[in-house]
């Protein structure tokens, strides 16, 4: 006789059978929790390593800084600095000054 509402034969359900469906599920759902586990630890790690490295700076010219966001009263990511001119380039103090935005800003530690 078969049980038309699940599409099953109702012999299979019989005690032994069903105890090592059972425990091979459960084993399997445990080993798979492990693993799931080692993974999200092993991220957790890879995170941790890449937070502790400072962000390299974008600016390969000599500069120093003017004001510091982290310094103000509402504190951010931003710097506001000064850009060393380079020996062989013409500064012309008639014009407006130049805006670099680091795309990086407000990404990472400061």
């Amino acid at each position: 006789m078969s049980d038309q509402r699940i599409g099953v034969d109702a012999s299979t359900w019989n005690g032994p059978y069903m105890m090592k469906e059972l425990f091979d599920y459960w084993i399997d759902a445990g080993q798979r929790t492990i693993l799931m586990l080692d993974a999200m630890y092993q991220r957790a790690e890879q995170y941790e390593e890449h937070a502790a490295k400072n962000a390299p700076h974008v600016l390969k010219f000599p500069f120093y800084p003017i004001l510091d966001g982290r310094k103000l009263p509402k504190p951010s990511n931003y710097v506001l600095v000064r850009i060393n001119s380079q020996k062989h380039a013409e500064v012309d103090d008639n014009r407006r000054p130049v805006i670099v935005v680091d795309p990086r800003a407000g990404q990472g530690r400061a």
